[in-house]
């Protein structure tokens, strides 16, 4: 994906703050780091005349994240949440002047997942939520790249599939697409590809679509296979 995968950014921060509204809850962050923000979280008390933010510990709290799309992006979304990814760390501010540091470990949740509706709902502390709904958001976003719809049919849009080899473009050498991810340029769909029997089989190219063909074999296999 575009992101650190050990650090909540402050573009993951205004998705959760658009999720955290609606259960009172504000993230504030400091402005010196965007890709290591130092983070806080606050409630919103209603005043007569606007909200007033209340710094908070890490608390025990519950929030709800409705998936749009169909099934096979729920799917999607559940084989491809990796919750052991973030290790960030939070500062709350109890009602002495010090701050505590917590690392965020957002597989310490407890989800429940109304598959009817798409719902997920999310409970624990405070700081492992945002982690785990971070996350959330960041896959959720990459699903809208892999499954949309049609006339209320659920359609792959990738135009190469998990396991099908290919090739660089002008290149010979053959890949397999493993898998995808965001890249940095408008969040543009990234394929997650290995060399197959690579002295490196650990190496993971990062490729876009229009830098991707089906490689030789993978078109002779089609020629075949059409007999």
């Amino acid at each position: 994906m575009n992101h650190s995968e050990n650090s909540i950014k402050s573009d993951d921060i205004t998705r959760c703050n658009s999720i955290l509204s609606d259960f009172g809850l504000y993230i504030g962050y400091d402005s010196g780091s965007d890709i290591y923000p130092t983070i806080k979280v606050y409630q919103k008390i209603l005043t007569n005349t606007s909200y007033e933010l209340v710094l908070l510990d890490d608390i025990d709290f519950n929030v709800e994240f409705l998936v749009g799309g169909g099934e096979r992006r729920l799917d999607f979304i559940l084989s491809n949440l990796d919750t052991s990814k973030i290790t960030n760390t939070f500062i709350f501010q109890k009602n002495t002047p010090s701050y505590e540091k917590f690392n965020i470990d957002p597989s310490l949740v407890e989800v429940d997942i109304d598959r009817s509706i798409n719902k997920f709902l999310i409970s624990g502390k405070i700081s492992n939520i945002i982690g785990y709904l971070t996350i959330l958001l960041r896959t959720n976003e990459l699903s809208q790249k892999v499954w949309g719809f049609n006339n209320g049919e659920e359609v792959f849009l990738p135009k190469f599939r998990i396991g099908d080899l290919v090739s660089p473009k002008r290149e010979v050498f053959e890949m397999r697409v493993i898998g995808y991810s965001l890249g940095p340029m408008e969040n543009e769909l990234l394929y997650n590809c290995l060399i197959p029997d690579s002295r490196f089989p650990e190496v993971i190219s990062l490729m876009s679509e229009g830098d991707l063909q089906y490689s030789r074999s993978h078109k002779i296999g089609q020629i075949f296979n059409n007999y």
